[in-house]
C-alpha cells in the first residue's frame, strides 16, 4: 500500500515551500521518522520525516521546484522482500568499482611521480620555492617536460594560465528562498526610506558678541573661561 508525502503545515502565514534537497534517491529504503526530503520557505528551512517505513518510489516534486502547503512530495510504497537480496548481489559490483577507482588514483600519483622525476634540478628548486605544481604549468617541448624557460614564463604571466582554472571554480548558485526575501525587504526598504541628508543653517553673530562681551566678567567672577 502506497503512502503520500505531504508538506506539513509549517506556520499561518506560510502558504508554500521550496523542495532544497532530496534526501533519499529513488528506490531506497527507510525507516519511520527518517528524513527524506528538506524544504525551504521565506523562514525557515525543516526536514520532512517518513511517516513510515518503506521505499521512495516517486518523486513529485524535484529540486528548486515550489509546492503548496498540504501538497504530495512524493510516493512511498512497501519494501520489496526482494530487496535485500537484490543489495547483496549489488556490493560486489561496488567493491569492484571502489578497487577499480582507487586503482586509477593510485596510477595517477605515479604518474605525477615519474613526471616530476624527469625534471631538471634547477626547475625542482624554482617550482619548490614558489610553491607551484609542475602539473598546472603548459610546457613548450613535445615530449611533455618542463624547462626552466616555461616555469619563469608562467611566473611572469601567472594570469594566463590561471584564467581557465578561476573560471572553473566560478559556480552560480540560485538565492534561496530566504535570502530572496531579505533582498527584496531591504530593496522594499531602499525605495520607501527618504534617504536624504539635512542642512541647518543658523546665524550666531549675535550670541558671539554676546560671550565676547561677557567673557571677561564672567573669567572674574567664576574663574572659568
Amino acid at each position: 500500500m502506497s503512502v503520500e508525502l505531504i508538506v506539513p503545515t509549517l506556520g499561518e502565514s506560510i502558504t508554500e515551500a521550496t523542495v532544497s534537497k532530496w534526501l533519499k534517491k529513488i528506490g531506497e529504503s527507510f525507516e519511520v521518522d527518517e528524513p527524506l526530503v528538506e524544504i525551504e520557505t521565506d523562514k525557515i528551512t525543516v526536514e520532512v520525516p517518513a511517516p513510515s517505513a518503506g521505499v521512495l518510489s516517486e518523486i513529485k516534486v524535484k529540486e528548486g521546484k515550489d509546492v503548496n502547503i498540504g501538497g504530495v512530495l512524493g510516493i512511498i510504497g512497501e519494501i520489496d522482500a526482494t530487496t535485500p537480496s537484490k543489495e547483496k548481489k549489488q556490493l560486489p559490483e561496488e567493491e569492484v568499482s571502489k578497487e577499480n577507482k582507487k586503482t586509477k588514483v593510485v596510477s595517477n600519483n605515479q604518474n605525477n611521480l615519474t613526471n616530476d622525476s624527469k625534471l631538471s634540478p634547477s626547475v625542482k628548486k624554482i617550482l619548490e620555492e614558489n610553491n607551484l605544481e609542475s602539473s598546472k604549468i603548459k610546457s613548450s617541448r613535445e615530449d611533455g617536460r618542463l624547462t626552466k624557460a616555461d616555469v619563469l614564463e608562467h611566473l611572469k604571466n601567472p594570469s594566463k594560465n590561471n584564467n581557465k582554472s578561476s573560471m572553473e571554480r566560478e559556480e552560480i548558485v540560485p538565492l534561496s528562498k530566504i535570502r530572496r526575501t531579505i533582498a527584496t525587504r531591504l530593496k522594499e526598504a531602499q525605495n520607501t526610506a527618504a534617504i536624504l541628508t539635512t542642512f541647518n543653517e543658523i546665524d550666531m553673530s549675535e550670541i558671539i558678541n554676546v560671550r565676547e562681551a561677557k567673557k571677561e566678567d564672567f573669567m572674574k567672577r567664576y574663574d572659568v573661561k
